[in-house]
């Protein structure tokens, strides 16, 4: 069975969003595409991967509004506690969520608070 999605393009995508969400989504869409070798899908939302990994390491999610950052299990709480001063993290409770950070964009001050991590994201995530 193969899953429909009701978005077809990034834009379509990036429309859900509030006008502030929106332009820091845009932002966030901007840069993740400007790292070398990347590509995107859309699903519920936008995943960007790697073309040399096998995971994604960024998600843009209509579901909740959030920036998923998806890196090893073993460093995530490592992550976390280095940026939890800065910005309101969430750490999913789903067990199948381990390896991710969800960070409302409403709770994103600005995309220079979350290159680190987006660049973190992108050079760990296997």
């Amino acid at each position: 069975m193969t899953r429909k999605y009701k978005f077809e393009t990034a834009e379509q995508v990036l429309a859900t969003f509030s006008l502030n969400e929106r332009s820091l989504a845009t932002q966030v869409f901007n840069y993740a595409c400007e790292l070398p070798d990347t590509s995107y899908y859309i699903s519920d939302g936008i995943m960007f991967k790697r073309a040399t990994r096998k995971y994604k390491f960024l998600s843009i999610s209509t579901k909740g509004n959030r920036v998923l950052f998806h890196v090893p299990i073993t460093i995530r709480d490592a992550i976390c506690k280095k940026y939890q001063d800065e910005m309101k993290i969430y750490i999913p409770t789903d067990l199948r969520d381990k390896n991710q950070i969800d960070i409302e964009i409403k709770d994103i001050d600005s995309i220079e608070k979350i290159k680190g991590l987006i660049n973190l994201a992108y050079k760990e995530r296997e």
